[in-house]
């Protein structure tokens, strides 16, 4: 498990979007130089460049390459090293890039450069200063709003200890053009001294790990050092969709880009379409949204529009996935008036069936106690079935439903999504102070109500789907229960008092939610491996929302109390947490191309739909 601090992040700007960018699994860039008696130089003269590189080690397959460099926003260059195929998928193609010496700039502006080898500096003593700053540059600009990358640049220069730049004694006519102005620098030289003296502070405690950014050494087809470029094993970037498109809530997101929230439907050119009253849950790779118009299940798409699904009478259908075929998923759910209440509202009681349906066939029932979250392609559906030891289950034509059993003796599972591969993402729940036993899978009473209450509660507000149970329990106990940042607002309280508690007919709830300490973790299951937990970000929970083709996973998970974080998992990276705008965030779908959407809140509660993007390296 890797967790990501966020004093790592910085928010900027990047195709009009509020984009914080980083470097993950060793995270931001660089930071930048010592002084000259504190290191060993890792530049040289003109004609001693090649003594720099003969000490590194040349990267497999990257020995005569063509690259495309442009200017950078985010950083000096951007270098093209053109199609790439990743491990992990999808690749990073464009990577940062910083020029190595002020008097050997390299042309620019779609101008391919032949015959280019790339060296890593990676467990490399003398670029430890450079590293330092690799992994620490995203750090230094969010403490201070005036640096730019011409300070980081200016930096790096100095850190490499070139013979033809001096911070102490500029000579502004070595400058490139972009870095000078009027005869004077167009960088804060006192603040880029600043930065060479927290990394001559701090470089030291520097250790290379396998989650390192480090510097990758591009030399030209002369030999000369044109370049260093900004290397991690991936990359990830969020961005404001409120500021984008105007969205409220990002809830999916499919592999052409498209993403739907609430009643509205961005195309991947960005277009914007309001669906109608609807709440949208899913969108297929046909274009096809599922969501409700109230308590009715409908479905868009962008040429036909709006439709209700010709379903069966019920009290209340949802209406939650749907596959390239049009296969719909979800759950009829019956109301039972246990009194009314003038002052507080009516209070009911539900039963909860899980359907598929499609044009073809219509409505069939899945179980007739649980409900259906998810399915794939092929028609395999997953959820939650309270007949089946365990409760979550999958689903398909040939098999009928099946449990997906239990991870370290947890107990009721719950299924939210199934890939193209079958592999089955969600959460289990456990009670913590009943050690491993199998609590909810118990055919006593009294644990399976206790677990029908919290889905009780989640119906009842509108949340099902959207917080893991025990993050429910966690809002109750410190009394902050509120779904915001959704289309609607609603407060949720537990009375304790014993004599007022029946009028709620949750008292039995209460008792449990005060004596017990809960505790789920989020879990992907596949047939040949069965159940791994996920484990968390440092906290007692997490679940899974979503899984892709590839087996990347993405929810959300407790760090601390009252803390939660959005969260990227896959087998061979564990657990890292995704960037935020200072608050809490979760994730809720994720697409083959690496696109995440969700939502953060910022430091001062302040809500945005935002989408993360991840890519892997291939150098």
């Amino acid at each position: 498990m890797k967790r990501i601090q966020n004093d790592y992040l910085k928010i900027s700007s990047f195709f009009n979007k509020r984009l914080l960018s980083l470097s993950f699994i060793g995270l931001a860039f660089m930071a930048l130089i010592v002084s000259c008696d504190s290191m060993q130089s890792v530049g040289n003269e003109t004609g001693q460049v090649n003594q720099t590189v003969q000490e590194l080690t040349l990267i497999d397959g990257k020995g005569n390459l063509s690259v495309t460099v442009q200017k950078g926003n985010e950083s000096y260059f951007t270098l093209d090293l053109g199609s790439a195929e990743a491990d992990l998928y999808p690749a990073v193609t464009v990577y940062n890039g910083w020029c190595a010496s002020p008097t050997q700039q390299i042309k620019t502006g779609n101008q391919t450069h032949h015959g280019v080898s790339l060296f890593t500096t990676f467990n490399q003593e003398k670029w430890k200063p450079v590293n330092y700053l690799l992994n620490h540059k995203e750090t230094l600009l969010i403490g201070d709003s005036e640096l730019t990358q011409k300070e980081i640049q200016a930096a790096i220069w100095s850190l490499m200890n070139i013979s033809d730049f001096n911070l102490t004694d500029i000579n502004v006519a070595h400058l490139p053009e972009d870095m000078k102005s009027g005869g004077l620098p167009t960088f804060n030289v006192v603040k880029t001294e600043e930065i060479v003296n927290h990394v001559n502070n701090n470089y030291r405690s520097f250790e290379y790990t396998e989650n390192s950014t480090y510097a990758v050494v591009v030399n030209n087809a002369s030999g000369q050092q044109r370049m260093i470029i900004e290397n991690s094993r991936y990359f990830i970037t969020v961005s404001d969709l409120r500021e984008t498109y105007g969205l409220t809530v990002a809830w999916d997101i499919n592999d052409s880009g498209e993403i739907v929230g609430g009643n509205t439907h961005v195309a991947a050119d960005g277009t914007l379409t309001t669906m109608g009253s609807m709440f949208a849950r899913a969108i297929n790779n046909n274009g096809q949204v599922v969501g409700n118009n109230g308590k009715v299940p409908v479905i868009w798409d962008a040429v036909s529009g709006q439709k209700a699904l010709h379903t069966p009478n019920g009290d209340w259908i949802e209406a939650k996935d749907i596959n390239i075929y049009g296969q719909i998923v979800g759950e009829f759910v019956e109301e039972h008036l246990l009194y009314e209440d003038e002052e507080y509202g009516n209070y009911y009681d539900y039963d909860f069936s899980a359907f598929i349906w499609d044009e073809n066939q219509e409505v069939r029932l899945i179980n007739d106690d649980g409900w259906a979250q998810g399915i794939n392609d092929h028609g395999s559906a997953v959820g939650v079935d309270y007949s089946v030891q365990n409760r979550a289950f999958v689903w398909d034509e040939q098999n009928g439903t099946k449990g997906l059993g239990v991870y370290s003796g947890f107990s009721s599972g719950r299924a939210n999504a199934i890939n193209n591969d079958g592999q089955v993402v969600g959460s289990v729940l456990v009670a913590g102070n009943s050690g491993n036993n199998l609590m909810a899978s118990s055919t006593t009473g009294n644990s399976k109500q206790t677990i029908r209450e919290m889905d009780r509660l989640l119906q009842a507000t509108q949340t099902k789907g959207v917080y893991d149970q025990s993050h429910v329990i966690e809002m109750l106990r410190s009394a902050s229960f509120k779904s915001v940042g959704f289309p609607w607002e609603k407060d949720l309280t537990i009375n304790t008092d014993k004599k007022e508690s029946d009028r709620f007919e949750v008292s039995s709830f209460s008792d449990v939610i005060y004596s017990n300490t809960y505790r789920s973790e989020a879990f992907i299951w596949d047939e040949s491996v069965g159940m791994t937990g996920m484990g968390t970000l440092g906290g007692e929970w997490s679940t899974a929302w979503d899984v892709n083709d590839f087996g990347h996973s993405v929810g959300y998970s407790s760090s601390e109390p009252g803390i939660s974080h959005a969260f990227f998992w896959y087998k061979d990276l564990g657990m890292i947490e995704l960037p935020s705008f200072g608050g809490n965030s979760l994730a809720r779908a994720i697409n083959n191309e690496g696109q995440i959407v969700g939502y953060s809140y910022d430091s001062d509660g302040n809500f945005y739909p935002v989408i993360w993007e991840i890519k892997f390296s291939t150098l």
